[in-house]
């Protein structure tokens, strides 16, 4: 799922692909099956003070 919580999207992705994330988005995911997740962050926004959590009951 991407997009801002009031308004979230699903998103397919297949093998072999990868999906770059705005700063204002939210990011989750699920697999169907056994499946690998890399992340990786370009720039210094290593100390995550900028994060606004968003509860699960929130997102729509």
């Amino acid at each position: 799922m991407m997009g801002e919580p009031q308004e979230t999207r699903p998103l397919w992705v297949a093998d072999r692909q990868a999906v770059l994330s705005p700063p204002w988005s939210i990011h989750c995911g699920c697999g169907t099956a056994s499946y690998r997740f890399c992340w990786a962050m370009g720039g210094e926004n290593q100390a995550f003070t900028d994060m606004d959590r968003v509860e699960i009951a929130e997102l729509r």
